[in-house]
């Protein structure tokens, strides 16, 4: 749940950031600033979506505490479950 809120919370202080940014670059047509616009929120987006997924089943076992009966997939999977139902909630 908590993880689902910070990125909530994450994308609203980047999309204000971005536009911010981008405005900053002073593009001379609208295509580059869009252009440009999207390309930093697609990768934020993808860095702060699917970074706590990537430490679950990749880092997650080599940690002091582990996955829990070494299942680091079905750690994953109901990460994946309390974080969608989240999201549906708050959106």
């Amino acid at each position: 749940i908590v993880h689902a809120l910070i990125v909530q919370v994450f994308t609203q202080v980047f999309n204000l950031l971005a536009e911010g940014l981008t405005d900053a670059e002073n593009h001379q047509f609208q295509s580059d600033y869009y252009d440009s616009y999207l390309a930093k929120n697609f990768i934020f987006q993808f860095v702060n979506q699917y970074m706590g997924f990537f430490f679950l089943t990749i880092k997650q076992q080599y940690t002091k505490d582990g996955c829990g009966d070494q299942d680091c997939v079905g750690m994953l999977r109901k990460h994946l479950q309390t974080t969608l139902v989240t999201l549906v909630i708050v959106q």
